[in-house]
């Protein structure tokens, strides 16, 4: 859980730094700028091949920033469910993103 705490945090920071414009000198980098598109594709790649459950959960939680009793209520499943699959999910991702 606290692994998901902190890519969602970093998650809503870069994204948050992008709005306020903080990272137009780095979308400049055309370093960068390959890095960040090859770890986007990838997460795409890697979100796309897990299970429908754990897909649509980490979605909710993710895009559309749902609570897990959100979650949970939407797929009728418990929040320990939700929890469940998202800590799956998020090992899967992290293990397949190690270089």
């Amino acid at each position: 859980m606290e692994h998901i705490k902190v890519v969602r945090n970093h998650s809503e920071h870069i994204q948050s730094m992008h709005k306020g414009g903080e990272l137009a000198h780095e979308e400049k980098n055309p370093q960068f700028m390959l890095i960040y598109k090859e770890m986007k594709k990838e997460i795409d790649k890697i979100m796309k091949a897990l299970p429908k459950q754990q897909r649509e959960i980490m979605l909710m939680r993710h895009k559309l920033k749902l609570s897990y009793k959100e979650i949970a209520g939407n797929l009728d499943v418990t929040e320990g469910t939700v929890k469940t699959q998202i800590n799956r999910a998020m090992i899967k991702i992290k293990n397949q993103l190690k270089y």
